[in-house]
C-alpha cells in the first residue's frame, strides 16, 4: 500500500481491468499525471500509523528470528491444548460437560497458553516485560513480534562479541541488560508527505457509533467462534 501511494504521488497511474475470462490485473504506466490524488479507504489504526508516521521503530526481524518466534509461540499453544485435553480425559471427568469459556470466547487452554507465553516473554528482560504489560488482552501477533525483536537483537549482539577468548555473554544476559532506546529508537521512517487529509462522511461521533454497531453485529453473528 505504501509503495503504491508513493508511485501515485510521483505521477504513476495505476489502472485495473477485470473481465469474466481473466483475473483482475493491475497495470502501471509512467505517464506524468501530477494531479493524481491517492485515496486510502478503510483499514485499521495500525495501517494509518504506518502511512502517516512511517514504519515501526523496532528493528527489522531476521528470517531465523521470525521462524524461531513462531515455533516458540506454537509450543506454548500446543502444550496448553494437550494439558486441556488431558484434563478432560482423566477418569471421572464428564466428557459431556461444556468447556468453560471466558467472556471474550477463550477456553481455559487459551488462557493458560497466553499466561505461560507472556510470562516467558516478560522474563527476557525489563524492556520486554514493560511491552507485554501494555498489550491489550491476548494479542498473539504483538507477543510474537516481541520475540522476533528479542531474538534478532540477541543474534546480532552475539555475532559481534569478541573472539579473543573472553567470556561471551549469553542470550539471557544480553537481553536482560538492554535499554528501551537500544530496542526501540522512537524514530519511525518512510512516512508519506505531510499533506494528508482524514475525511469522515458524517459527524465524527456518529461515525464512531456506526462502527461500534457494525462490530457488535459481527460479534453476534459468530466472529469469536469463527476466530
Amino acid at each position: 500500500v505504501e509503495e503504491a501511494l508513493r508511485q501515485s504521488l510521483r505521477g504513476v497511474v495505476a489502472t485495473g481491468s477485470n473481465t469474466s475470462n481473466e483475473k483482475s490485473e493491475i497495470h502501471a504506466s509512467t505517464l506524468p499525471c501530477p494531479t493524481v490524488l491517492p485515496v486510502v479507504v478503510g483499514g485499521t489504526m495500525m495501517y494509518l500509523q504506518w502511512l502517516v508516521h512511517g514504519r515501526p521503530d523496532a528493528i527489522r526481524p531476521t528470517k531465523e528470528a521470525i521462524e524461531r518466534a513462531a515455533k516458540k509461540i506454537d509450543e506454548f499453544q500446543e502444550d496448553a491444548k494437550c494439558n486441556s485435553e488431558g484434563a478432560n480425559n482423566r477418569p471421572g471427568s464428564n466428557e459431556n460437560n461444556d468447556v468453560s469459556i471466558t467472556e471474550d470466547g477463550a477456553s481455559p487452554g487459551d488462557v493458560a497458553a497466553w499466561n505461560d507465553a507472556s510470562a516467558h516473554v516478560s522474563s527476557l528482560g525489563p524492556v520486554f516485560a514493560k511491552r507485554v504489560n501494555k498489550l491489550p488482552g491476548r494479542d498473539w501477533y504483538r507477543l510474537r513480534r516481541l520475540l522476533e525483536v528479542a531474538y534478532t537483537i540477541s543474534s546480532k549482539r552475539e555475532a559481534r562479541q569478541p573472539k579473543d577468548g573472553t567470556a561471551a555473554l549469553s542470550e539471557h544476559e544480553i537481553l536482560q541488560h538492554l535499554t528501551e532506546n537500544e530496542v526501540y529508537t522512537g524514530i519511525r521512517s518512510g512516512s508519506l508527505p505531510d499533506r494528508s487529509f482524514f475525511l469522515c462522511p458524517t459527524e465524527r461521533m456518529a461515525h464512531f457509533h456506526a462502527v461500534d454497531e457494525r462490530c457488535e453485529r459481527m460479534l453476534l453473528r459468530g466472529l469469536l467462534r469463527e476466530t
